[in-house]
């Protein structure tokens, strides 16, 4: 009886470890090589009419959006849940912007998951899977714990698992929230819409339609917020 529920439980891990690599991999298979992590800082010429139409469609889940929905500027950030240079803008210098541009209703900003790898894939939908209200606190635990990718004694699954739980994550939902179509469709969706923006790396942003792609930091932002506010 024992060596049973042993292997009824060898088993199952298997099979949570196998969901979290194969719900990105069989969805974006052979995107894993895309650039996520540009190391410089650039400004491209502003969208045109079509990429502005383009630019303001939301997630077919729906956006994430903070700050006054009136503002005089709109930012548009696509982030990946595995890019290091998204996790340094979202623990060190988003909080900065919120408190000094989006509490104060100068500027809307609004978050796109974009998913280039497996990983990435699946952080997200089980993120979404907890609903668009727990979405920013689940993928903020991700990002704060990003470093642990680099544990060489876990499979890459099993700290994602693990990370998945102490974020919140239903054990009973966690193979459910990976293989949910209707989130995959969303995640492919927004890949599609960075395509079609020309958005190849992670962070890129896109302030009242013009784009800018790199590793940002706050007094490098600073004056191009102040810049679209004329202040």
């Amino acid at each position: 009886m024992e060596r049973n529920r042993m292997t009824v439980r060898h088993t199952y891990s298997k099979m949570i470890v196998a969901g979290a690599c194969l719900a990105g991999i069989m969805f974006f298979q052979g995107v894993a090589s895309a650039q996520i992590n540009p190391a410089s800082s650039s400004t491209l010429q502003p969208l045109d009419a079509k990429g502005i139409e383009t630019l303001n469609q939301p997630s077919p889940l729906g956006d994430i959006v903070y700050g006054n929905p009136d503002a005089k500027v709109t930012v548009v950030e696509f982030s990946s849940i595995t890019c290091s240079h998204c996790a340094a803008f979202a623990v060190d210098i988003f909080p900065r912007i919120k408190k000094d541009y989006i509490d104060t209703g100068k500027i809307k900003f609004i978050f796109r998951d974009l998913a280039f790898d497996s990983y990435a894939v699946a952080g997200y939908a089980l993120a979404r899977c907890q609903g668009n209200d727990k979405f920013p606190e689940v993928v903020d635990y991700f990002f704060k714990n990003l470093g642990r990718f680099s544990d060489n004694s876990k499979p890459a699954a099993e700290i994602l698992r693990d990370m998945a739980f102490e974020a919140g994550i239903p054990k009973d939902k966690f193979t459910s929230c990976l293989g949910d179509l209707k989130i995959r469709e969303g995640l492919k969706a927004v890949r599609d819409q960075a395509g079609l923006l020309d958005v190849n790396g992670t962070p890129s942003f896109f302030i009242n339609g013009k784009k800018h792609v790199g590793d940002y930091s706050y007094d490098t932002l600073k004056p191009i917020l102040d810049k679209e506010l004329g202040e």
